[in-house]
């Protein structure tokens, strides 16, 4: 018993240690907008014109040289909401990379094409990002190309594919 307890205690530094480094890598690396704002920040804080215009001049050289080396990129709200759509049925990792905001639950497309896998369940591809999904519930008469669908997330990590005013239990295979 006093071995266990004199073990925890050894391993107990090592373990906040590393907790401490992963801590202070996350907020560095996960704040880039923050970085940024700060430098306008303190350009903004500059009370002299001369110099605060070259401070200005030098944050846009610094920013456009970042973009066109692809280490930043400016997305707008759309560009976000595209990403997320393109992506929409995927398990990915819990990290904000797209802002929380506006979860994005639900889909509506069109069907590109259908074709049958075993055991009477379909395959449909989308017809605007080349999503494929696939049922895993029977489907008796399968859709047409052309023929509305909608996706939406259900609880537990289940998706529920609408078409023809019909639902069927899906997963998003490609």
């Amino acid at each position: 018993m006093q071995i266990r307890y004199l073990a925890a205690l050894a391993i107990a530094p090592a373990i906040l240690s590393a907790q401490n480094a992963y801590a202070d890598a996350g907020a560095s690396a996960d704040n880039a907008t923050g970085r940024m704002l700060n430098a306008i920040s303190e350009c903004r804080k500059i009370a002299n014109d001369a110099s605060r215009l070259a401070c200005f001049e030098r944050f846009a050289t610094s920013l456009e040289a970042s973009i066109s080396k692809e280490d930043f990129k400016i997305v707008d709200k759309n560009d976000v909401r595209n990403i997320k759509k393109s992506l929409f049925g995927f398990a990915l990792p819990r990290v904000d990379l797209f802002g929380s905001k506006e979860p994005f639950v639900e889909i509506n497309s069109t069907i590109a094409s259908v074709r049958p896998v075993n055991d009477d369940r379909i395959q449909i591809t989308l017809s605007d990002n080349d999503a494929t999904w696939q049922t895993t519930d029977p489907v008796n008469f399968p859709p047409k190309p052309g023929s509305a669908i909608r996706i939406k997330k259900g609880a537990l990590g289940n998706y529920f594919i609408f078409i023809d005013g019909k639902n069927y239990r899906g997963a998003r295979i490609r």
